[in-house]
């Protein structure tokens, strides 16, 4: 009898096992599923165009660039803009958000020198993960808070499934399920697609990428953009850039 009642533990416990395995596995494939997805919709060119084309082995600058709509930090006439091209999956991404951000946001954001503006260009082949972030960004930026989601995605840059993404949006206080939708509908891949492509069109070859120049009054929503840098360069480059345009003397 007790050999019997043994039996049908194990049993039991062997179903619970099986159980628990196929609900995990069913969970992985839905998110591989999510992921080719939004894969599909940024990859797919708009109807009637060409496929983007390669980057150019310089930038051609000066290059007027398009900044409506893009998340930003600080004033609106700030004199001089910085717009990075990130991938939320890139290390060298992480080193820049953790080592020259915090210092040009104190230095010159927050005195009314810089405004930052944000560019969405995930590398999908190297971080498959990294549209995800992109549109989770973008999704709660719907609700004001693309850049506290910003932050939480570059401080958690290895926790971005559906389930991680989900915890970060309750934590910012977000409407989660309007997040949600938003995240299954693909609702900004558009943007993050045409983020890529001028990032492409104007000479983006890797992550992360900055372009800078000075703000000009008479074309609202665009700037022309006079130097580049590539890569989590230090603060000092930055700021030595930067001084570059707002100083008086400096060479047009």
């Amino acid at each position: 009898m007790t050999a019997q009642a043994e039996t049908v533990d194990e049993l039991q416990s062997i179903r619970a096992e099986l159980q628990a395995l196929q609900q995990g596995q069913t969970a992985v494939q839905q998110e591989l599923t999510e992921i080719k997805q939004m894969l599909m919709a940024l990859q797919k060119p708009d109807s009637g165009q060409a496929e983007a084309a390669k980057p150019p082995s310089e930038p051609p600058l000066p290059m007027a660039m398009t900044v409506t709509g893009s998340p930003y930090l600080g004033q609106d006439d700030a004199p001089v803009v910085l717009i990075e091209f990130t991938d939320y999956q890139c290390p060298f991404c992480r080193r820049h958000f953790e080592q020259a951000h915090p210092r040009l946001i104190k230095e010159f954001v927050d005195t009314g020198k810089l405004k930052i503006v944000l560019k969405e260009f995930p590398l999908q082949k190297l971080h498959p993960l990294a549209p995800r972030a992109a549109m989770a960004a973008q999704c709660a930026g719907d609700q004001q808070q693309y850049w506290s989601m910003h932050d939480l995605l570059f401080q958690n840059q290895t926790r971005m499934s559906m389930e991680d993404l989900e915890s970060f949006a309750t934590s910012l206080e977000l409407d989660t399920a309007r997040f949600l939708e938003c995240m299954e509908q693909g609702q900004y891949a558009p943007q993050i697609r045409a983020d890529f492509d001028l990032g492409v069109s104007a000479g983006v070859r890797g992550t992360p990428f900055f372009y800078i120049g000075p703000l000009d009054q008479t074309t609202p929503g665009v700037v022309t953009v006079e130097r580049f840098l590539y890569g989590a360069q230090p603060y000092e480059t930055f700021a030595q850039m930067i001084e570059g345009f707002l100083s008086p003397q400096a060479a047009n």
